[in-house]
């Protein structure tokens, strides 16, 4: 029987399953709370790192007036929201791993 573990969105996950000859509870959370926090690290530096006009009005060409940073900005866009997918999906194991006994 799969351990199944749900994000808000819905996304269904396989959670670890807490057991006697598997990894302690203590020990899966704590991998898992170290994953969530190196998640978190990369939402903020990346989220510092935004696309700046400065560095791509060049690659404009004469009717493309800010293009390339809005392109950018779209793409940088995209990464965080894959971070925070994969955000819910550590957390929504962390909750299930949480809600097991031992």
């Amino acid at each position: 029987m799969k351990n199944i573990a749900k994000t808000e969105s819905g996304i269904e996950v396989i959670a670890p399953t807490v057991h006697l000859n598997g990894t302690g509870k203590a020990d899966l959370l704590n991998q898992y709370l170290r994953i969530r926090g190196a998640l978190w690290e990369a939402q903020r530096t990346i989220s510092e790192g935004s696309p700046h006009g400065r560095d791509y009005y060049v690659q404009d060409g004469p009717e493309e007036d800010g293009e390339a940073v809005r392109q950018a900005a779209i793409e940088n866009r995209a990464r965080l929201l894959k971070l925070h997918e994969i955000e819910e999906e550590i957390t929504a194991i962390l909750i299930n791993i949480s809600d097991q006994g031992r």
